[in-house]
């Protein structure tokens, strides 16, 4: 399992990341930085990642696609440091890992965190 941090995610958390073995890239390390949506979410899949963003569109986009991949974990909290997100993701990816390796969106809120398993059924 490796992550993709979207460019409105601290650099920083990917070295707190390493720290516990998680592998991890940002936008800006892969030339991504800047580029739309759709194209990082591209990238993301080819190459699986899962993506954390703070940008609720990631989560719209890939439940339209009605594909599987890539998961998403969109961080839904103001003013959350990379310190406080790294604890949060540490101290719940066990509980994650097999929803983000089917496919999932993961939404972290201040006071939980809820996901959905991908495809999204549309009806």
């Amino acid at each position: 399992m490796k992550f993709l941090l979207n460019e409105n995610i601290s650099p920083s958390l990917k070295g707190k990341l390493s720290t516990v073995q998680i592998v991890s890239a940002h936008v800006k390390d892969i030339g991504l930085i800047g580029q739309p949506d759709v194209q990082i979410i591209e990238y993301a899949r080819s190459n699986d990642y899962i993506i954390i963003t703070h940008d609720l569109d990631y989560s719209r986009i890939i439940s339209l696609s009605a594909k599987e991949k890539p998961s998403v974990i969109t961080v839904r909290a103001d003013k959350i440091s990379s310190e406080i997100l790294f604890t949060i993701i540490r101290q719940n990816i066990a509980n994650l890992q097999s929803y983000l390796e089917k496919g999932a969106l993961v939404t972290i809120e201040e006071d939980k965190i809820r996901f959905r398993l991908l495809p999204i059924e549309r009806g």
